[in-house]
């Protein structure tokens, strides 16, 4: 027993020990994560350290910090997002500011953080989702007759949009290594500029087809009124009304091409280029309306019959994919 209570009071004592030889707190630093990909489009977490005098460091609970961030926009607490498609050539570095406040605690740095150019760079320019066809409307109850009215039929759902097809000069600035990209979309006639380095990472130009639009659901038939009898008049009781039709979904957009310009000095990024333009896929066939329930027929009568409930949409057709990818190597002189 003596031995435990020794060895932890000696344990304690080197605990204080190592917290005092810590030091104080003399700033905070951000870091990126080390697998960070830094690149158009892409999330990157950043960290924040706080220091000490004796030169260690630990690190801080995001929510403690405040980022002010240029480049970039930042979420989740220390996730950042990077945009996707630049109208500009831009510095391909992200600012970020911190705040860190806390008890008596008061800092603030600031850091520049270059693109690395990790992860595959994805220009994304795939055709719009078709709109949903409008839902048929309910049967219903007739105001003047015993029979539910029957549900309208569902419209089809919209044809999805085309990929787009863009247009792509590509040369490479021979100082830096870097690749320079311009991304006319020939569709809209916007322009976008990117940056690439070769880190290994493919760049994808995805221009697929827009899904087709949903066909609208079928309107539900009216329930039938019941058998109804008083003193003066007796009435039948009244069928269901049929379900209206499910509308068939709208067929898938077709997918866009790409036509690529390479300059002869950046011939090396050939081999990493690839384009995604398969069409896209048909919309989902609207629901079935339900039928209508008979009304509840009188003593003695004969039971009126249910409506028929409808046929569900088909599913639209997929679009059909561009043309592959068309690369050419040959000298231009375009004002990027």
């Amino acid at each position: 027993m003596k031995h435990a209570v020794f060895y932890l009071t000696v344990v304690l004592i080197l605990f204080s020990c190592g917290n005092r030889n810590i030091g104080t707190p003399t700033g905070i630093v951000v870091v990126p994560d080390v697998d960070a990909k830094i690149n158009y489009g892409h999330d990157f977490k950043i960290n924040t350290y706080l220091t000490y005098s004796s030169g260690e460091r630990r690190e801080v609970n995001s929510r403690d910090v405040e980022y002010v961030v240029k480049g970039g926009t930042v979420h989740d607490g220390n996730i950042i997002t990077l945009k996707c498609c630049p109208t500009s050539l831009q510095d391909d570095t992200v600012y970020v500011t911190a705040r860190y406040e806390k008890k008596d605690l008061n800092f603030e740095t600031s850091k520049a953080i270059p693109f690395n150019y990790k992860g595959d760079l994805e220009i994304n320019l795939i055709g719009a989702k078709g709109e949903k066809g409008p839902d048929g409307g309910d049967g219903g109850t007739a105001l003047l007759f015993r029979h539910g009215k029957d549900g309208d039929d569902g419209g089809p759902g919209n044809p999805g949009e085309n990929g787009h097809d863009l247009s792509v000069h590509i040369y490479k600035d021979e100082a830096t290594g870097l690749y320079y990209i311009r991304v006319m979309d020939i569709t809209t006639s916007k322009i976008y500029y990117y940056k690439n380095k070769d880190t290994g990472y493919p760049v994808k130009f995805n221009v697929i087809g827009g899904e087709g639009g949903d066909g609208g659901d079928g309107g539900d038939g009216g329930d039938g009124k019941d058998g109804f009898k008083n003193e003066k008049k007796e009435k039948d009781a009244g069928a269901g009304g049929d379900g209206g039709n499910g509308g068939n979904g709208g067929v898938g957009g077709n997918g866009g091409t790409v036509y690529v310009f390479i300059h002869p000095n950046a011939d090396g990024i050939q081999k990493r280029l690839t384009a995604y333009n398969i069409g896209g896929s048909g919309g989902e066939g609207g629901k079935a309306g339900k039928a209508g329930k008979a009304g509840d027929p009188l003593e003695g009568e004969e039971a009126p019959e249910d409506g028929v409930p409808g046929v569900p949409g088909n599913p639209g057709l997929i679009g059909n994919p561009g043309q592959p990818i068309q690369i050419s190597v040959e000298d231009f002189d375009i004002d990027f």
